[in-house]
């Protein structure tokens, strides 16, 4: 890039300066990083799709089931990062298998773009966290781990209430229990 200069007196020398003085490059790269500012926030004022929330509220529901299976981090890492590893993807490929976003995991079917992916992603979470919390070894106590399914149990309950019945909840259930297996 060549860069003009022009002669501007100052005092009694000649100096050389850019053309562009020192608050036209300022005011030029403030005006970029509004831009680039504006740009990036966009997406944020966009409503959150339905399956965002759903996924979020089955995370709380796995964590409340890990402490309520006695197995919070401090206790056991090993085995509540496995069991948030293999909810999320279950609970992915479902969604994914509803509405295709992306490349599936383990689950590579295709469902009707009716079924309800509140319902799915609530079968993929409950199907999955009952089997994993299930198989704690010892020495977690067994009524940690029956106190821990029934969180889950009851997280899932009040998530298929709040759908309505019908053939896309039925869908979704389906689509979820599948995607878990």
């Amino acid at each position: 890039m060549e860069t003009r200069f022009r002669v501007a007196s100052r005092s009694s020398s000649d100096v050389l300066e850019p053309s562009r003085d020192r608050n036209g490059w300022i005011r030029v790269f403030t005006k970029a990083r509004v831009c680039v500012v504006l740009l990036c926030a966009f997406p944020l004022l966009l409503p959150i799709p339905a399956a965002a929330n759903v996924v979020l509220t089955w995370n709380a529901s796995a964590g409340k089931a890990a402490i309520a299976a006695c197995i919070s981090p401090a206790d056991d890492p090993l085995h509540e990062s496995r069991m948030y590893a293999m909810t999320h993807v279950a609970i992915h490929d479902a969604l994914n298998a509803i509405e295709r976003r992306s490349r599936p995991y383990a689950f590579h079917a295709s469902a009707d773009p009716w079924s309800s992916p509140d319902a799915a992603a609530a079968a993929a979470a409950r199907d999955v966290l009952i089997t994993l919390i299930g198989e704690i070894p010892a020495p977690f106590p067994a009524v940690c781990v029956q106190n821990g399914i029934n969180s889950v149990e009851a997280d899932y309950a009040a998530a298929l209430a709040a759908i309505p019945d019908g053939a896309p909840k039925t869908a979704g259930i389906l689509i979820g229990q599948i995607s878990a297996a």
